[in-house]
């Protein structure tokens, strides 16, 4: 049976349609012998209640700057709220879905995360260990593990994880044949500025070219962080998807030509 961890949120998460279409594949994943893992995030809905509380959004490198309010609200948005609205939407799909966020359980162990450029980031963490017996446990029993990417420190100390990483992490841990990250871009573009130059398939080695040229930029940077750690611990394949297109998680999974980009060795 092969193990696919997803990582669903930007714009598959923004409307109705998108998002029941999204909860639709993995149930029918599900439904096809595979066993999703789905690790969500929320950026735009956590961005959204910080201005809302006099917060002025910061990221670096496509990571939030989070001091202990904007933390708060992380997990206001991401366990209060987006989690558990998942969990309903997967049950309606006739699945059984299990919400946790990476606190429950220990399942996810972090330290504190140092940026290279020396900027303090807050209450950023970068996971140090993956629990993952409790979702092995789930799995097993024919649950689909969401999972908020929230974590903890061997000291009891909340971390924001950024869910590209927690993704990679929970992916390596599960031995996962497959990675998949949904966003708001086509794939990997050779050109930023021109979505026509999408990257079908890449190699490892390449990831590490294109993050050195420049030509990532913003949330996509970890994204290619996380899928290069993934392929060097043993996922099989990383894949990047447009969120915006219905249907795009089965439609690829069922060999459609063309579905964004595919990372391997």
């Amino acid at each position: 049976m092969k193990t696919v961890v997803i990582k669903y949120g930007g714009a598959a998460m923004q409307t109705p349609k998108l998002r029941q279409a999204m909860m639709q594949d993995i149930a029918q994943l599900k439904s096809l012998g595979m066993h999703p893992v789905v690790v969500h995030g929320g950026g735009p809905e956590i961005s959204k209640l910080c201005q809302k509380m006099g917060i002025t959004p910061q990221f670096i490198d496509g990571l939030r700057i989070t001091d202990g309010q904007t933390l708060q609200i992380v997990q206001m948005v991401l366990t209060g709220k987006i989690n558990k609205e998942l969990v309903t939407d997967l049950h309606q799909q006739g699945v059984k879905a299990i919400g946790l966020s990476g606190q429950d359980g220990a399942l996810l162990i972090a330290t504190k995360s140092e940026h290279p450029s020396g900027i303090d980031l807050g209450q950023v963490g970068q996971i140090t260990q993956v629990n993952s017996e409790i979702l092995e446990i789930l799995i097993q029993a024919g649950y689909i593990p969401v999972v908020a990417p929230i974590a903890t420190s061997p000291q009891g100390s909340s971390f924001n994880i950024n869910a590209d990483s927690a993704a990679s992490c929970i992916a390596k841990a599960l031995k996962a044949d497959h990675l998949v990250f949904l966003t708001d871009v086509p794939g990997i573009l050779e050109n930023p500025q021109d979505t026509t130059t999408k990257i079908d398939k890449i190699k490892s080695h390449e990831i590490e070219v294109l993050i050195a040229s420049g030509k990532l930029s913003g949330g996509m940077i970890p994204k290619a962080q996380a899928a290069l750690a993934a392929l060097k611990e043993g996922v099989r394949e990383v894949h990047i998807l447009d969120g915006r297109v219905t249907h795009c998680l089965l439609q690829h999974f069922q060999g459609a030509k063309h579905m964004g980009t595919t990372f391997n060795l």
